[in-house]
């Protein structure tokens, strides 16, 4: 019997780490304009995702660089806000949380989900935060297949169709 215990834990301890991997580009159509979203990950262990919008093309994306452990590290400020704050980032099946709080303060009580992504399917995620509701719902972030302006404009129309339809 301590055999087969044994032949478990060893299968178990070179079994590879999975977890869903968000990488790519993918493209948020709006009502104002687009953004453009870059996710590089390292496994189930790191994450960089900057975000581009089309209504300001002069400034330059801030690019986050996050571990995935749920603890929370210095970070700059998200979407355009000025300043800095302190991001989390989990990493649940096919579910990424960034939860955020002040550059100061004490504990992780006062935290706030920030952004949540949800992995689809097809590859695109659906993004919602704090506040998404039915009169503010999820929006989706449909995955470019390919490069070019071709492929950004396929990309932003399936991101129009929103999440309820998957």
């Amino acid at each position: 019997m301590s055999m087969v215990f044994t032949l478990l834990a060893l299968q178990l301890a070179v079994a590879p780490n999975t977890c869903a991997d968000f990488s790519g580009r993918y493209v948020i159509q709006g009502e104002d304009g687009r953004v453009a979203v870059h996710i590089e990950q390292a496994r189930c262990e790191r994450i960089s995702i900057s975000w581009e919008s089309s209504l300001y093309p002069t400034t330059a994306p801030v690019v986050h660089s996050l571990a995935l452990d749920g603890a929370f590290q210095s970070d700059a400020a998200w979407l355009g806000a000025p300043g800095t704050q302190r991001t989390a980032a989990t990493l649940r099946g096919r579910i990424l949380e960034l939860l955020r709080l002040p550059a100061t303060g004490a504990g992780d009580a006062g935290s706030e989900l920030m952004l949540r992504l949800e992995l689809l399917a097809d590859g695109d995620f659906c993004t919602s935060n704090a506040l998404t509701s039915s009169r503010s719902p999820a929006m989706r972030a449909s995955r470019q297949r390919g490069t070019g302006k071709q492929a950004e404009d396929v990309a932003a129309a399936r991101s129009e169709r929103g999440c309820s339809v998957r």
